[in-house]
């Protein structure tokens, strides 16, 4: 059974950057092509911008590179990218559709449920640190598990 938080997200973020979607129009998942390209082609940019300016960019600016991976980052996390957790995680957003998006996490990810809002952002990291190499994403369900090792 899908879930269909995942596609609601998804659809948010269709929405949020539908106007650079036209030449990915010929792909069978148009959105999921976009993302993964757009995410390959902004993050060494984001990176040397940080170098150079020796601090990350404020995310809530109206069109940056950052707040663009982040919403890329939102994206990807609904199809089970789990690389782009640590960058939603980096700056949340206090309020709007970007805090809105940064909720995904709590959907997708097997939390605990002391830990499962957003204002549990160190203790978010800190479990994700512990368990990260466990995550594994269920394509039917659309949620992350923890995976038994051995």
């Amino acid at each position: 059974m899908k879930n269909t938080i995942t596609q609601a997200y998804q659809d948010k973020v269709l929405f949020l950057v539908r106007h650079s979607l036209k030449p990915f129009f010929e792909e069978e998942d148009t959105l999921y092509a976009f993302l993964t390209y757009s995410w390959e082609k902004f993050l060494p940019k984001f990176h040397l911008q940080c170098i150079k300016n020796h601090e990350l960019p404020p995310i809530d600016a109206e069109d940056t590179v950052r707040k663009n991976l982040f919403l890329f980052a939102v994206g990807l996390a609904t199809y089970g990218q789990k690389h782009v957790i640590s960058f939603i995680l980096q700056e949340i957003p206090k309020q709007g559709n970007l805090y809105q998006l940064a909720t995904i996490l709590l959907h997708v990810l097997p939390l605990p449920q002391n830990i499962k809002t957003l204002e549990k952002k160190t203790e978010i990291l800190e479990w994700l640190e512990i368990h990260y190499d466990q995550l594994t994403w269920d394509e039917e369900k659309e949620v992350f598990y923890l995976k038994e090792e051995g």
